[in-house]
């Protein structure tokens, strides 16, 4: 799931990439399609994906957010068979930035910012990403 700021309700003008929360399945030797592998926190700078593109060549583990600042815990710490198939959940929290002008990297989302939430899926490099129907 990325997590993007916008100025309103309908103008994309992100300027300060995407927060995002991905799970990968596992790698293990004998691990499958529905084993949790691990997560990641990771920040897209609008260089590498801006909404409303539907893909971007994004590697979540180069870009992950790793800074003691943020005191990313996740949940499950360690892979999980069939969690991904059997109604599990992985979460993850993080500290947001102060307040301020701009940022380096992520950005802080407060009250009165508008943000959607983007379904991020993929293999290897390239991610593609799916905004939720308006409609629904």
């Amino acid at each position: 799931m990325c997590l993007v700021y916008s100025s309103s309700q309908y103008v994309q003008d992100n300027d300060e990439g995407a927060v995002c929360h991905v799970v990968r399945s596992s790698i293990a030797d004998g691990g499958g399609p529905s084993d949790y592998g691990g997560a990641y926190v990771m920040h897209v700078p609008p260089s590498s994906w801006a909404p409303p593109a539907m893909s971007a060549m994004v590697n979540p583990s180069s870009l992950s957010l790793t800074h003691a600042k943020f005191a990313i815990t996740y949940e499950p710490l360690t892979e999980v068979a069939y969690a991904l198939s059997e109604g599990y959940y992985a979460s993850a929290t993080w500290y947001q930035p102060k307040k301020a002008s701009s940022y380096a990297d992520v950005g802080r989302f407060g009250k009165g910012d508008w943000v959607t939430a983007y379904c991020i899926s993929g293999s290897v490099s390239t991610s593609y990403f799916e905004a939720p129907d308006a409609a629904q």
